[in-house]
């Protein structure tokens, strides 16, 4: 641990904070309401935090860059079915933006962009920059490929108007959208040179990550049981913060 600073640990913190109430939901029913969507956003923006370089070395300019190249490829993709396949959000990963044509847009995917994408650069620093933005970005589309099952079928985040082939009905365009995708973050995040940021954090974060989106996935709460083909699955009316998915894990199971 002494090579991860302290908001890496805030992070890994709310991780295990997110791992006891998934599991406490799980197996007493328990519903803390708001606390879970509130525990999601704050983890996310934890996990981008944590990636943060000193101060003497921090510039705003790669993660402005970084969140809009991130928002850009969401909008496109949800309008034009690049770079990664025909999908379309449902109302369940809060907070969410109504856009024209009846579509819904997450307002923490681009942070989940710089999360991920970042970790996975900041775990690739050793490598050579060339081989580096290529193998960073093949990194996190191999993160994704691990979180399609639970993004989309267990949370419904999102559903598939094209299913494929990969996990969670993912096509494998996506799998190269993501690719490239990240890598153009990597690239974008080489041109800032963070050395006070070890790998370990880097990998710190996505493993926390994804232990999370395991527990959620092998321990889920009724209203969380994985549809058939998860791609399918219809979002339910929102009407408050304990409505959104990020709060699944932590309503009672005994809600219809």
């Amino acid at each position: 641990m002494g090579s991860l600073n302290t908001r890496s640990k805030a992070f890994l913190g709310l991780i295990l904070f997110g791992i006891f109430g998934t599991l406490l939901s799980h197996f007493t029913g328990l519903e803390p309401g708001p606390i879970a969507p509130i525990s999601s956003i704050l983890t996310i923006v934890a996990g981008v935090a944590a990636l943060f370089p000193a101060r003497e070395e921090f510039e705003w300019k790669p993660w402005i860059i970084g969140f809009l190249i991130g928002a850009g490829a969401e909008l496109c993709g949800i309008y034009t079915g690049f770079p990664f396949g025909h999908y379309q959000y449902t109302d369940k990963w809060f907070p969410i933006l109504p856009l024209p044509g009846g579509v819904v847009f997450p307002l923490m995917s681009p942070l989940a962009w710089l999360m991920i994408a970042g970790a996975s650069d900041r775990f690739c620093d050793k490598l050579y920059p060339s081989s580096r933005i290529l193998v960073a970005g093949l990194l996190a589309a191999t993160v994704d490929l691990i979180m399609e099952p639970v993004m989309v079928e267990s949370l419904r985040y999102w559903k598939w108007l094209q299913p494929g082939p990969l996990p969670g009905g993912a096509p494998v365009l996506n799998f190269l959208g993501w690719w490239l995708t990240a890598s153009l973050l990597s690239f974008v995040f080489t041109r800032q040179r963070a050395r006070s940021i070890h790998p370990l954090t880097g990998a710190a974060v996505l493993v926390g990550h994804l232990t999370l989106l395991g527990v959620v996935f092998f321990f889920p709460t009724a209203n969380l049981v994985p549809s058939p083909h998860g791609k399918q699955a219809t979002a339910r009316p929102v009407t408050s913060l304990r409505d959104h998915p990020v709060a699944e894990p932590w309503r009672n199971r005994s809600e219809p």
